[in-house]
C-alpha cells in the first residue's frame, strides 16, 4: 500500500525524504471533515455487521446528527431501544436499514418505531491504543506533537482496516515494534505495512500480496508508526 502524503502538522521540520517538497501547514482534522461540530458525536461500533464497509466492533464512528440520511449512507438508528450501525436503502417502496454484505444480520425496517439518530460521517480505527470515545472530545485529539498526515493507496492493508483513500495518523514519537503498522520509504517510496521485525520484512494484511524482505542494499527507514487510522465515509469537501 502507497502512502500520499498531502498534509502535515505543525511540529514537523526538517523533513528529509523524497517527499519534502510537500507543504507544511497546522493541521485541524476538525476543519477538515466537520462541518456542523456542535452537532457532531462520538459513537463506538459494537458488533460486526458493517465488517463489508470497512466497520469493526470497537472502531469510533464520528456521527453528524445535523444531516439527513440518503441512500447508502451509514447511520445510528435506535430500533426498539437498542442504537445500532446500519448502511440506509431507500431502493425500495419503503426504507430499510441492512448490514453490509453479512448476511448474519437481517434487514431492519425503517417504520414509526424506528429513529435515525444521525450520519456518520467517518470511522476511526485504533492500531496502537484504543482511546475512550468518552474522553475524545475532538478529531484534534487524535494528533500528537511530531505528527504527519497522509492517505492511503492501494488494497494490502485491508486485513487491518486500512483501505485506499483512509487517512493515516503517523507519529514519529513513538518507537517502531513488531506488529506496528508503520510508514516507511522502501526503496523512493512510501508504503503502508505491518512491521515483523524479528524477521527483518514488510508485511501486508491481504494475501494477495507478499512479504517482503528487507535487504542490506535496499534503501529503506521508518518515517513513523500509524496508532490510528480515519475511514472517509462521506466525502469532506477540502479533500475532494
Amino acid at each position: 500500500m502507497n502512502v500520499i502524503i498531502g498534509l502535515a502538522s505543525a511540529g514537523i521540520h526538517g523533513f528529509e525524504s523524497p517527499a519534502a517538497g510537500y507543504q507544511e501547514k497546522a493541521l485541524s482534522l476538525n476543519n477538515l471533515i466537520v462541518s456542523h461540530p456542535s452537532a457532531t458525536v462520538f459513537a463506538e461500533v459494537t458488533d460486526d455487521a458493517m465488517t463489508g464497509l470497512g466497520l469493526f466492533t470497537g472502531d469510533l464512528l464520528v456521527v453528524d446528527k445535523s444531516l439527513t440520511a440518503t441512500r447508502g449512507d451509514v447511520v445510528l438508528a435506535l430500533v426498539h431501544g437498542e442504537t445500532v450501525c446500519r448502511q440506509l436503502d431507500d431502493d425500495h417502496d419503503h426504507h430499510q436499514l441492512h448490514a453490509n454484505t453479512n448476511a448474519h444480520y437481517s434487514e431492519i425496517s425503517v417504520t414509526d418505531g424506528i429513529e435515525i439518530q444521525g450520519v456518520a460521517i467517518c470511522a476511526v480505527r485504533f492500531h496502537r491504543r484504543k482511546r475512550d470515545p468518552l474522553v475524545l472530545k475532538s478529531l484534534d485529539d487524535l494528533l500528537v506533537e511530531s505528527t504527519f498526515v497522509g492517505r492511503a493507496r492501494g488494497e494490502s492493508m485491508t486485513g487491518v482496516g486500512i483501505h485506499s483513500g483512509d487517512i493515516l495518523i503517523v507519529s514519529r514519537q513513538l518507537t517502531p515494534s513488531s506488529g506496528d503498522v508503520i510508514i516507511a520509504m522502501y526503496n523512493e517510496e512510501f508504503v503502508c505495512k505491518v512491521l515483523d521485525l524479528s524477521n527483518s520484512r514488510l508485511l501486508s494484511a491481504n494475501d494477495d500480496f507478499e512479504p517482503v524482505s528487507i535487504r542490506l542494499d535496499d534503501r529503506f527507514w521508518c518515517e513513523g508508526v500509524v496508532p490510528a487510522a480515519i475511514r472517509l465515509l462521506k466525502q469532506p469537501s477540502l479533500l475532494v
